[in-house]
């Protein structure tokens, strides 16, 4: 059998996304034939082309002729359109060219200017579409909450400059290739990704209407609620014939000898969520995959070298769910299954896959998208990378672990570990104690340090307005940043929201939670919800203060702290032979 995977804009394209290069792996192994494109990175590569840009300023000049309604702010952005059209075309390809050289990595002033150049190109082919606005991330003027908004902008034309891109990118290329697939799969896994995603699964099913498609990824495993409450499939999401929500490697190939045998796909099949013929919802039975037995993530096919900056990032797993899981906020062990059971890789396969990422795709720098990567990885991570002498440089999501020792740190830098990720949330250790986060801010401040001593880049992630969350515990958390900015190569800083399925959601009353919102604050297909407290800082407060704090300690801020921390690891592992 057949199945083409494809990944859908639109984020950042540093690397690929985990997920079709783990589906392929284990598809191939079954014996089935598989192709993937990552349309993320193929698409942000063709619209940044001198014929798009061009393309994009006259769509925007034939809008303001024929006039009618159009936003206040589209006047002003094609003006500035209009005035920056040549000097954006010209500089782009000396911006693009800085980002992809190693020599130029330690540049500070270059990579500004080049990360400048390529917003602005960025701008310039957003207003063709405008208001939307297409980058790193996606932001349109419909709603991605909003099911009949959704389904509006799927086929809006003027705002949704995937319709286009697609019919003339993308489509030509799959209908003209002899190898046709007997099944076409869709990985979504970030909200940006939603319009883009169903706008392709509309053109799709209109030109190959016999072809089944299959959704799949974190996206849809977080939309499972929504569906359930609605009882049906939104209208948007029809040309899909089937939904596979959370682990999907056995689940899709169960669906493949499903439909390659002739058989309808039953309710026996895992983690496959499927209309009933009455109405109504049907999810098979719930399935997580034993971690031991995955192949390598496999990335053929792929266009490696074709990425944004100078190396690919390659992602990797060594485990999957989180062996904290106790966190209050914390919803992304619903990715997993309702379970979210915690599982480890053993370490013998952990160095496998390191060396066949280096010996099979070439890499130099791989990013471990565990959730949390566990201390016993970390250290089979660097003593694999040391004594296989693979040259990897490293980095990953980890807790603030009280083993996490000078001495632990050192063995992680000299196994090219260049980069660390904590989740801190809070400088207030009673925030702290009411999130469940089982550390100190004490034992925080000395990872911190231990790990810049060590030369670890580390970056650090805080939010204000945990429930019961107050002004001087908002304040310790500015503080902290403050104390411990030398320590901090880089951090973020956002506002507690109340997601659906959070230990603080379902159990409300423990986090002095005291009342709910009915329906999600945002639309249906949100998970976000609307709440009040018995005491503490409320969630527009929370912003407010998260941005005061941003504006106060950000202005003193160099350029690099500014950059994507995938470039800081890339440009350490450059920076150290």
């Amino acid at each position: 059998m057949r199945v083409l995977l494809l990944y859908p804009p639109q984020q950042a394209w540093y690397g690929p996304h985990l997920g079709l290069p783990s589906l392929t792996a284990f598809l191939r192994r079954a014996g089935l034939e598989v192709r993937q494109r990552d349309l993320n990175q193929e698409l942000n590569r063709r619209l940044l082309a001198p014929r798009w840009l061009a393309r994009a300023l006259a769509r925007a000049r034939e809008r303001a002729r024929r006039g009618g309604p159009l936003p206040a702010t589209f006047a002003p952005a094609l003006g500035w359109a209009e005035a920056a059209q040549e000097r954006v075309v010209e500089a782009l390809p000396g911006a693009l060219a800085v980002l992809r050289d190693p020599a130029r990595l330690a540049d500070d002033a270059a990579l500004a200017q080049a990360f400048g150049t390529l917003g602005e190109a960025y701008a310039l082919f957003s207003i063709g579409w405008h208001p939307t606005a297409v980058g790193s991330s996606l932001q349109l003027p419909a709603n991605p909450c909003c099911a009949a908004e959704v389904l509006a902008a799927v086929a809006d034309e003027r705002h949704n400059p995937y319709r286009e891109l697609y019919r003339e990118e993308v489509l030509p290329e799959l209908l003209a290739d002899p190898w046709q697939p007997d099944l076409i799969g869709l990985g979504l896994t970030y909200e940006e990704q939603l319009v883009p995603g169903l706008t392709l699964a509309k053109l799709l099913g209109e030109a190959l209407p016999e072809t089944p498609l299959v959704l799949g990824g974190a996206l849809l495993s977080r939309l499972l609620p929504a569906f359930r409450r609605a009882g049906r499939f939104p209208a948007a999401f029809a040309p899909a014939a089937h939904v596979v929500v959370h682990e999907g490697e056995t689940a899709l190939l169960r669906l493949c000898e499903a439909l390659d045998s002739r058989r309808p796909p039953g309710p026996e099949l895992p983690n496959l969520l499927s209309p009933l013929p009455g109405g109504g919802l049907q999810l098979g039975p719930a399935l997580q995959e034993d971690v031991a037995t995955l192949p390598t993530p496999d990335f053929g096919g792929l266009v490696l070298r074709d990425y944004l900056l100078a190396e690919p990032i390659l992602p990797l797993l060594t485990s999957r769910g989180c062996y904290w899981g106790r966190c209050g906020f914390c919803t992304h062990h619903g990715g997993y299954g309702e379970q979210g059971g915690y599982r480890a890789r053993p370490v013998a396969q952990v160095a496998d896959d390191l060396a066949t990422l280096r010996r099979r795709d070439g890499a130099r720098v791989v990013y471990l998208v565990d959730e949390a990567v566990p201390l016993r990885n970390l250290r089979a991570v660097a003593r694999a990378n040391r004594e296989g002498g693979l040259g990897l440089g490293w980095f990953g999501d980890v807790r603030l672990e009280r083993g996490l020792t000078r001495a632990l740190l050192d063995e992680l830098r000299a196994g090219g570990c260049q980069m660390l990720i904590f989740g801190q949330e809070s400088g207030s250790q009673a925030s702290l104690d009411r999130m469940g986060k089982g550390i100190t801010v004490d034992q925080a401040r000395r990872i911190l340090r231990d790990a810049t001593a060590a030369g670890i880049f580390t970056v650090g992630m805080f939010f204000i307005g945990f429930p019961g969350e107050t002004l001087l515990d908002a304040e310790r958390t500015r503080r902290f940043l403050e104390e411990e900015r030398a320590h901090l190569g880089a951090w973020g800083l956002g506002a507690f929201s109340l997601l659906e399925g959070s230990p603080a959601f379902r159990r409300p009353a423990d986090h002095g939670i005291t009342w709910i919102g009915a329906e999600p604050a945002d639309g249906e297909l949100g998970n976000r919800y609307a709440y009040r407290l018995r005491q503490g800082i409320d969630e527009g407060s929370a912003g407010r203060i998260a941005e005061a704090i941003r504006r106060r300690l950000g202005a003193e801020e160099a350029p690099a702290s500014l950059f994507p921390r995938e470039l800081h690891a890339l440009r350490r592992t450059f920076a150290a032979g």
